[in-house]
């Protein structure tokens, strides 16, 4: 049924986001170290990651509330952001001197 299909796409989402899957999981990774973590009762667990990857140059640093990508400085997430946040920035206008305001509202993790 299309429920169970995207039930199915949701959870699936979610493991691709997933703490374990990013970097836990994963055997191509040096220098994995936790630089911080957070939690607060009522409060999502915050945790602060680095790591070398084979393609980047310089550690990147991700952050991950309650075990899901929230931001990372990796460049596919740079990129990721910048292909969601030019085409609503771009379709918009002004008809006066004031700068338009734009929000840019996302489910994806690094889109902020």
């Amino acid at each position: 049924s299309t429920t169970t299909m995207a039930q199915h796409q949701v959870q699936s989402d979610a493991h691709q986001a997933s703490l374990e899957h990013l970097i836990l999981e994963r055997s191509d990774l040096d220098n994995r170290m936790r630089l911080a973590s957070s939690s607060e009762q009522g409060q999502p667990q915050r945790e602060i990651w680095q790591y070398n990857t084979p393609e980047s140059k310089y550690g990147v640093r991700s952050l991950f509330m309650d075990g899901f990508l929230q931001s990372t400085t990796h460049p596919s997430g740079t990129a990721h952001v910048e292909a969601l946040v030019h085409p609503g920035l771009l379709s918009v206008s002004s008809d006066t001197d004031e700068p338009p305001r734009v929000v840019i509202l996302s489910k994806e993790p690094t889109a902020i």
